[in-house]
């Protein structure tokens, strides 16, 4: 079992490998589908009133992952979620994170971010610095981002807000 009560996000990058996040921003790694769980928290992020809210990795091999929570928390990893290194703290909280791979630039790949007042966050390398996208409605929190091709996403959020790309975010 996972020793701290609260989760909130999760992905595998395969049947053994994958990552969960939890209160005070623990992230937990396991190699063995589930078995056993070993702490790789960003150094220095593990705090009492914090929670991770999400965590994504890059598709098909996962050697990258995302990670991001409440107080603008971001962390990013570089080795399938054996290390994580802090990108972003402070700011409005973040609810989920997505990636969008870029086939016209095989080594890049897009993530967004979506939290609360309408934010919408970006990093073009693989989550390691972000920029704030324009985003014409900031009165809704948004809950959710997800791509369903490089150029077609979506981000839904409360009261009913749903918005739509097809150009990828604008990259």
């Amino acid at each position: 079992t996972i020793d701290f009560t609260r989760l909130f996000g999760g992905e595998f990058i395969n049947g053994s490998k994958g990552c969960v996040i939890g209160q005070a921003f623990v992230i937990k790694r396991t190699t063995d589908g589930g078995q056993t769980w070993t702490d790789v928290s960003a150094p220095g992020t593990a705090c009492d009133g914090g929670r991770g809210n999400a965590l994504d990795f890059s598709h098909p091999t996962g050697s990258y992952g995302v990670a991001v929570g409440t107080g603008g928390f971001i962390a990013f990893s570089s080795d399938q979620g054996a290390t994580w290194a802090t990108a972003n703290e402070g700011g409005p909280d973040l609810e989920d994170v997505s990636f969008v791979q870029v086939p016209a630039l095989p080594n890049t790949t897009d993530v967004y971010a979506v939290g609360a007042a309408g934010l919408v966050m970006c990093s073009d390398d693989q989550g390691a610095t972000w920029t704030t996208k324009t985003n014409p409605d900031q009165d809704p929190d948004l809950r959710g981002v997800a791509f369903a091709s490089p150029s077609v996403g979506w981000i839904v959020g409360d009261n009913g807000a749903v918005f739509k790309t097809t150009n990828g975010g604008g990259r």
